[in-house]
């Protein structure tokens, strides 16, 4: 895996994928709260706004997800 190659100092960041994980349950979850959608934009839309939701909640949280500088690697 690429992240391997990275300085320890940053590569801990990245080997879990937690957010992932919880941001694809969210969407499992919408999907079973929200079984048919009409069609396929509908579906697009409301998980689009799903992810702009978690980006703004992120963008404005005081906890910086990946904050390292470019000289670490």
């Amino acid at each position: 895996m690429q992240v391997m190659v990275l300085p320890e100092t940053i590569s801990h960041r990245f080997r879990a994928t937690n957010i992932l994980e919880q941001l694809n349950e969210e969407a499992r979850l919408l999907e079973k709260v929200i079984p048919i959608f009409s069609n396929y934009d509908s579906a697009i839309r409301i998980l689009g706004a799903l992810l702009i939701e978690n980006d703004e909640s992120w963008s404005s949280s005081p906890r910086k997800h990946l904050k390292f500088n470019l000289t670490d690697i």
